[in-house]
Protein backbone atom coordinates (compact mmCIF):
# COMPACT_ATOMS: atom_id res chain seq x y z
CA UNK A 1 0.00 0.00 0.00
CA UNK A 2 0.69 3.28 -0.65
CA UNK A 3 1.94 4.44 3.15
CA UNK A 4 1.65 8.66 1.75
CA UNK A 5 -1.91 7.88 2.03
CA UNK A 6 -3.55 8.18 5.15
CA UNK A 7 -6.44 5.96 4.44
CA UNK A 8 -4.00 3.13 4.04
CA UNK A 9 -3.15 2.66 7.72
CA UNK A 10 -6.80 1.92 8.09
CA UNK A 11 -7.41 -0.40 5.19
CA UNK A 12 -4.57 -2.00 7.01
CA UNK A 13 -6.39 -2.16 10.35
CA UNK A 14 -9.74 -3.19 8.53
CA UNK A 15 -7.48 -6.13 7.06
CA UNK A 16 -5.92 -7.16 10.39
CA UNK A 17 -9.32 -6.82 12.27
CA UNK A 18 -10.76 -9.51 9.43
CA UNK A 19 -8.18 -11.89 9.11
CA UNK A 20 -7.05 -11.90 13.03
CA UNK A 21 -3.20 -12.62 12.05
CA UNK A 22 -0.28 -12.55 14.71
CA UNK A 23 1.77 -10.28 14.06
CA UNK A 24 5.27 -11.51 14.39
CA UNK A 25 6.87 -8.16 12.84
CA UNK A 26 6.38 -4.76 11.86
CA UNK A 27 8.83 -3.05 10.17
CA UNK A 28 8.28 0.39 9.73
CA UNK A 29 10.96 1.20 6.75
CA UNK A 30 9.06 4.02 4.47
CA UNK A 31 10.48 7.55 4.83
CA UNK A 32 11.39 10.38 3.11
CA UNK A 33 13.34 13.64 2.72
CA UNK A 34 14.44 16.19 1.37
CA UNK A 35 18.37 17.69 2.02
CA UNK A 36 17.88 21.98 1.72
CA UNK A 37 17.13 24.94 3.83
CA UNK A 38 14.11 25.14 5.46
CA UNK A 39 12.99 28.13 2.65
CA UNK A 40 13.75 25.62 0.09
CA UNK A 41 10.60 23.04 1.60
CA UNK A 42 6.99 23.66 0.47
CA UNK A 43 4.41 22.86 2.96
CA UNK A 44 3.07 20.18 1.06
CA UNK A 45 6.33 18.96 1.21
CA UNK A 46 6.83 19.19 5.56
CA UNK A 47 3.30 18.00 5.92
CA UNK A 48 4.18 14.68 3.75
CA UNK A 49 7.61 14.56 5.86
CA UNK A 50 6.06 14.61 9.00
CA UNK A 51 3.12 12.53 7.88
CA UNK A 52 5.22 9.58 6.92
CA UNK A 53 7.89 9.71 9.01
CA UNK A 54 6.18 10.49 12.84
CA UNK A 55 2.12 9.53 12.09
CA UNK A 56 2.23 6.68 10.03
CA UNK A 57 5.31 4.88 11.93
CA UNK A 58 2.92 5.63 15.35
CA UNK A 59 -0.50 4.38 13.34
CA UNK A 60 0.91 1.34 12.44
CA UNK A 61 1.91 0.57 15.64
CA UNK A 62 -1.40 1.28 16.81
CA UNK A 63 -2.83 -0.79 14.86
CA UNK A 64 -0.27 -3.74 14.94
CA UNK A 65 0.06 -3.94 18.47
CA UNK A 66 -3.13 -5.54 19.15
CA UNK A 67 -2.66 -8.63 17.24
CA UNK A 68 1.16 -8.88 18.21
CA UNK A 69 1.81 -11.89 21.12
CA UNK A 70 5.11 -12.28 23.11
CA UNK A 71 8.24 -12.68 21.28
CA UNK A 72 6.62 -10.28 18.76
CA UNK A 73 9.28 -7.70 17.26
CA UNK A 74 8.81 -3.71 16.07
CA UNK A 75 11.78 -2.19 14.07
CA UNK A 76 11.29 1.47 13.28
CA UNK A 77 13.77 3.16 11.20
CA UNK A 78 15.24 5.97 12.68
CA UNK A 79 18.43 7.13 11.71
CA UNK A 80 21.86 8.73 12.95
CA UNK A 81 20.42 12.06 12.24
CA UNK A 82 18.27 11.50 15.28
CA UNK A 83 21.54 12.07 17.59
CA UNK A 84 21.39 15.91 17.21
CA UNK A 85 19.50 18.82 15.20
CA UNK A 86 20.76 19.01 11.51
CA UNK A 87 20.76 22.30 10.07
CA UNK A 88 20.13 21.50 6.02
CA UNK A 89 18.00 18.53 6.98
CA UNK A 90 16.29 20.01 10.08
CA UNK A 91 12.66 18.12 9.44
CA UNK A 92 14.48 14.89 8.66
CA UNK A 93 16.45 14.84 11.63
CA UNK A 94 13.71 15.95 14.01
CA UNK A 95 11.52 13.43 12.48
CA UNK A 96 13.80 10.49 13.10
CA UNK A 97 14.35 11.82 17.01
CA UNK A 98 10.96 11.45 17.23
CA UNK A 99 11.11 7.93 15.96
CA UNK A 100 14.08 7.33 18.43
CA UNK A 101 12.43 8.24 21.25
CA UNK A 102 8.91 6.87 20.90
CA UNK A 103 10.25 3.59 19.72
CA UNK A 104 12.34 3.60 23.23
CA UNK A 105 9.34 4.51 24.99
CA UNK A 106 7.54 2.02 23.95
CA UNK A 107 9.90 -0.98 24.52
CA UNK A 108 9.63 0.27 28.19
CA UNK A 109 5.92 0.40 27.93
CA UNK A 110 5.41 -3.25 26.10
CA UNK A 111 8.52 -4.56 28.18
CA UNK A 112 5.51 -6.53 30.19
CA UNK A 113 4.19 -8.39 26.86
CA UNK A 114 7.67 -9.24 25.79
CA UNK A 115 7.19 -7.26 22.40
CA UNK A 116 10.51 -5.87 21.41
CA UNK A 117 10.64 -2.15 20.26
CA UNK A 118 13.77 -1.54 18.18
CA UNK A 119 15.18 2.12 17.14
CA UNK A 120 17.14 1.31 14.18
CA UNK A 121 19.46 3.95 14.02
CA UNK A 122 22.13 3.73 10.28
CA UNK A 123 24.04 6.00 9.02
CA UNK A 124 24.67 6.33 5.34
CA UNK A 125 22.89 3.18 3.48
CA UNK A 126 24.43 2.10 -0.15
CA UNK A 127 21.61 1.91 -1.92
CA UNK A 128 20.50 2.92 -5.30
CA UNK A 129 18.30 5.95 -3.35
CA UNK A 130 21.36 7.78 -3.08
CA UNK A 131 22.56 10.32 -5.64
CA UNK A 132 26.42 9.19 -6.40
CA UNK A 133 27.75 12.30 -7.95
CA UNK A 134 26.44 15.87 -8.34
CA UNK A 135 27.44 17.92 -10.89
CA UNK A 136 29.68 15.29 -12.42
CA UNK A 137 32.00 15.04 -9.39
CA UNK A 138 31.44 11.83 -7.42
CA UNK A 139 29.51 12.01 -3.45
CA UNK A 140 31.62 10.51 -0.72
CA UNK A 141 29.51 9.40 2.40
CA UNK A 142 31.55 8.92 5.41
CA UNK A 143 30.88 5.62 6.92
CA UNK A 144 28.77 4.04 4.75
CA UNK A 145 27.23 0.47 4.83
CA UNK A 146 25.61 -1.68 2.50
CA UNK A 147 21.78 -2.08 3.50
CA UNK A 148 22.10 -5.86 4.05
CA UNK A 149 24.39 -5.27 7.03
CA UNK A 150 22.27 -2.67 8.59
CA UNK A 151 19.08 -5.36 8.44
CA UNK A 152 21.14 -8.10 10.08
CA UNK A 153 22.28 -5.72 12.86
CA UNK A 154 18.98 -4.81 13.48
CA UNK A 155 17.39 -8.05 12.82
CA UNK A 156 20.19 -9.48 15.86
CA UNK A 157 19.52 -6.35 18.16
CA UNK A 158 16.02 -6.98 17.92
CA UNK A 159 16.32 -10.39 19.19
CA UNK A 160 18.78 -9.69 22.06
CA UNK A 161 16.00 -6.78 23.08
CA UNK A 162 17.71 -4.09 22.42
CA UNK A 163 15.68 -0.48 22.57
CA UNK A 164 18.07 0.60 20.02
CA UNK A 165 20.41 -0.69 17.07
CA UNK A 166 23.68 1.17 16.07
CA UNK A 167 25.10 -0.43 12.90
CA UNK A 168 28.34 0.44 12.40
CA UNK A 169 31.93 1.60 14.58
CA UNK A 170 31.57 4.75 12.66
CA UNK A 171 27.51 5.49 13.78
CA UNK A 172 28.82 4.52 17.40
CA UNK A 173 31.50 6.87 17.67
CA UNK A 174 29.04 9.78 16.35
CA UNK A 175 26.52 8.62 18.64
CA UNK A 176 29.21 9.46 21.68
CA UNK A 177 30.53 12.32 20.10
CA UNK A 178 26.76 13.81 20.37
CA UNK A 179 26.66 12.91 23.72
CA UNK A 180 30.16 14.61 24.83
CA UNK A 181 29.76 17.77 22.49
CA UNK A 182 27.48 20.73 23.04
CA UNK A 183 24.74 20.86 20.51
CA UNK A 184 25.74 23.96 19.48
CA UNK A 185 29.18 23.01 18.35
CA UNK A 186 27.71 20.10 16.78
CA UNK A 187 25.52 22.00 14.44
CA UNK A 188 28.16 24.73 13.51
CA UNK A 189 30.28 21.46 12.70
CA UNK A 190 27.10 19.97 10.41
CA UNK A 191 26.10 22.94 9.08
CA UNK A 192 29.05 23.31 6.79
CA UNK A 193 28.91 19.75 5.69
CA UNK A 194 24.76 20.30 5.10
CA UNK A 195 25.60 23.49 2.53
CA UNK A 196 27.36 20.62 0.78
CA UNK A 197 24.70 17.81 0.73
CA UNK A 198 21.25 20.27 0.62
CA UNK A 199 20.81 19.85 -3.09
CA UNK A 200 20.46 16.09 -2.22
CA UNK A 201 16.87 14.17 -2.32
CA UNK A 202 16.97 11.14 0.00
CA UNK A 203 13.52 8.73 0.20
Amino acid sequence: MDLSDPQAVRSIENMLKEEKPVVAYLINNAGIAKMGACSELTIKEVEEIISLNCTTVATLCAVCIPFMQAGSRILNISSASSFQPLPYLNLYAASKAFVRSYSRALHAELKSKKITVTAVCPGWVDTELLMKEINGKKVKFPGMVSAGKVAKKALKDAKRGKDMSVCSLYVKNEHVFTKLMPQRVSMAITQDRGRLWKTMVLV
